[in-house]
């Protein structure tokens, strides 16, 4: 009787295999992930402006890219890296990112989503948290928008 053949999705999917499998080697998993993990730290620093001062978010970042798994995972080809990162970007282009139009951004926001899944299950559930988070931030808006119209005419 022969015997069934599984192949997961997530590890067919995983950039370490396919560039493993493409250059024969894993140096080039390691290249992307780490500038995944520097275009994410860079992220985290640019959305911690808007928020405190620079030094602080400045820290923010420096904690984000010393943070003892982030920097292990890049480099000894785990996907934890891989989604964080991805998560980083998606939420980014999400909630920070002016251009391109909205519908666009959602759309990448959707394909990073997608990916990270394929690389975690657990991501599947940002497809319900992050539009939700994103209507309350945009009534949040309106509402500020509408108080300084008011304060405006008084």
């Amino acid at each position: 009787m022969p015997q069934e053949i599984t192949v997961d999705c997530a590890s067919v999917l995983n950039t370490p295999t396919v560039v493993k499998g493409v250059t024969g080697s894993f140096i080039p998993a390691v290249v992307i992930q780490t500038a995944l993990a520097l275009l994410a730290c860079a992220l985290v620093y640019l959305m911690s402006r808007r928020f405190v001062p620079p030094l602080f978010a400045a820290l923010a970042a420096l904690l984000f890219g010393l943070d003892p798994m982030v920097v292990f995972s890049n480099t000894a080809i785990m996907s934890d890296g891989l989604f964080a990162s991805m998560i980083v970007i998606a939420v980014y282009i999400a909630f920070f990112a002016t251009r391109p139009g909205t519908l666009v951004r959602w759309g990448i926001v959707g394909a990073l989503v997608a990916s990270a899944t394929m690389v975690r299950a657990i991501a599947q559930f940002l497809v319900l948290v992050l539009p939700v988070a994103y209507l309350v931030k945009e009534y949040v808006a309106r509402e500020d928008r509408l108080r300084t119209q008011l304060s405006a005419l008084a």
